[in-house]
């Protein structure tokens, strides 16, 4: 803190009395409230209420939807990390395949409303334009999220976003690489839920 003439400020009004409130750095964790996978190869079968979910290395026959509450943000701060922590198995080639030229997710958020208990292939909603896709190595300990989450506070906040819904994961690998890959996840229903764990300052 500078002293020098801060009495004086204060007593004029200056910048010191105008200052808003101080951010507290700080951090919490969100529980998974909805987790489902989609497959092409059954369009019109629910696997919502199972306990896994996944992805593979081809990214016309499965999607995997997770919802989660966004935590309310303190005044004065914003998000500096979102990780999503995870119980997966890796399988396929490369091997391991979260490495180049390998296992890649995609994720995107979710346009409007879906529920476990309805959510199939054929009706899944798409994802919303308010953000780009949000890239990682498909990692079977946890995912870092944290660019798509400040994207989609931002997007609430200007109106981009109408409300949240989650994110949307698709598998991903690069053409011609020999990629054939297959993350499986324990969904929320199993021993061992996903958690999202966001931190702000």
């Amino acid at each position: 803190m500078v002293f020098l003439g801060g009495l004086a400020a204060i007593a004029a009004g200056g910048p010191e009395a105008a200052a808003g409130p101080v951010c507290v750095p700080g951090s919490t964790t969100a529980p998974i409230t909805a987790d489902a996978k989609v497959s092409s190869v059954h369009p019109n079968r629910h696997y919502g209420r199972r306990d896994t979910w996944g992805l593979n290395y081809a990214p016309t026959t499965a999607r995997s939807f997770l919802e989660f509450d966004l935590p309310t943000i303190p005044v004065g701060c914003s998000v500096s990390k979102a990780t999503l922590g995870l119980r997966g198995t890796l399988s396929g080639q490369p091997n391991p395949p979260d490495s180049w030229p390998g296992a890649f997710v995609e994720m995107t958020l979710v346009r409007r409303d879906w529920t476990e208990a309805a959510i199939t292939w054929t009706n899944k909603p798409g994802g919303h334009g308010c953000v780009a896709e949000n890239f990682e190595y498909a990692h079977a300990d946890s995912w870092q999220i944290t660019g798509i989450v400040q994207q989609a506070y931002e997007c609430l906040r200007n109106g981009g976003l109408a409300e949240w819904n989650g994110l949307k994961a698709r598998g991903w690998s690069p053409r011609g690489r020999g990629a054939k890959w297959r993350l499986v996840v324990d969904s929320r229903e199993s021993a061992h839920p996903p958690t999202i764990e966001i931190s702000w300052e």
